[in-house]
């Protein structure tokens, strides 16, 4: 139960941190005279992150669901580690929850709009 507490808590930060500046990293290089004679593919590198991090996001939210359904009867001003466990669990729903808006936001925003405006 260990490593779902974590994956839970750490799995969408890890997810939304990585395709932001990959993405970021992307676009830079769409928009940059240099990239643009590379070929940068970036709707396909946009839909590939979003993919990836909206499923590691998604495993973070599935494994903190795990965790609290597990713990959702104990007592919640127990000693630990079955109290912490439990904040722990809640925290993971919360953050995992929030990013996945953040990484869906994010990544439907850049397919949907022009980051530069290529001449």
């Amino acid at each position: 139960m260990e490593i779902l507490i974590w994956v839970g808590l750490f799995g969408a930060p890890i997810a939304w941190v990585a395709s932001h500046v990959v993405g970021w990293g992307v676009s830079e290089a769409r928009c940059e005279t240099a990239g643009r004679q590379w070929g940068i593919a970036f709707d396909t590198w946009e839909i590939v992150l979003l993919v990836l991090a909206t499923g590691l996001a998604l495993v973070g939210l599935l494994s903190s669901l795990a965790v609290y359904q597990k713990v959702k009867d104990v007592d919640k001003d127990a000693d630990p580690p079955e109290g912490r466990v439990w904040l722990l669990s809640i925290s993971g729903l919360v953050v995992s929850t929030l990013l996945l808006v953040a990484i869906l936001l994010t990544h439907t925003a850049a397919l949907s709009l022009t980051p530069c405006s290529i001449t």
